[in-house]
This record gives structure tokens, sequence and C-alpha cells, in this order.
């Protein structure tokens, strides 16, 4: 008879939350050249991690970046002064375009649309 499985590796049968068994992995955004991560057809789901190395000041990246409608906003990681310029908010369930610039050492600034 097969066996279920709780997560633990174990039988049991248990509820698995969705995170446990797809954790959201960081998508990883560097600042040595600019670039259009993803595309409007195709957009990221996973948070987003910036990586300094070799970074160049004032270079822009632009990330499509979409999740369902109940899901949270990507949790952006990677340096200890990230700053949102403007007013424009992640909104859950459409296309957001997120703009991030390096401007100085340990410090992002970043700014949020919303396609249409």
């Amino acid at each position: 008879m097969p066996q279920s499985f709780d997560g633990n590796g174990a039988g049991g049968g248990g509820f698995v939350p969705r995170e446990q068994l797809f954790p959201r992995v960081p998508f990883v955004a560097t600042f040595a050249l600019e670039f259009v991560y993803y595309s409007a057809s195709i957009p990221l789901s996973d948070d987003i991690a910036l990586d300094q190395t070799g970074a160049v000041l004032g270079v822009v990246q632009k990330v499509y970046h979409q999740v369902g409608l109940l899901d949270p906003a990507p949790v952006i990681s990677g340096v200890t002064d990230i700053q949102r310029i403007g007013t424009g908010a992640y909104t859950s369930g459409v296309l957001n375009v997120i703009y991030f610039e390096w401007t100085e050492t340990d410090r992002i600034e970043y700014w949020i649309t919303q396609e249409g």
C-alpha cells in the first residue's frame, strides 16, 4: 500500500504547505551591466536578491514581475539600504515593472509601475 508523505520524509498524510514543497528561491539581479529581466508575457514570480559584485554607478535593472492575486509581493534582499522612490507600490495579481538603480555601496533605489 502506498505511503503518504508529510514533508518530513515520513508517512503520515499530514498537510504540507506550498511554501515547504516549493520554497521561493530568490532570483539574483546584478548591476555590472543594464539588463531587462524576464518579459511582460513571461514575468518573474520569485523573490529578488540584489548582488552588488562589480556594480557600476547608475546601472538600472528592469524586472517584469507578477504574483497571484493572493500571493505576497516579492521579498527584496541583498543590500542593507534599499529605498523605494516615489509613491508606486507593488500590486499582486497584475504585471508590475520594477526598476532598481545602484547608487552607491550598499544602497539601491527602486520604483514600481504597473502595466496599463
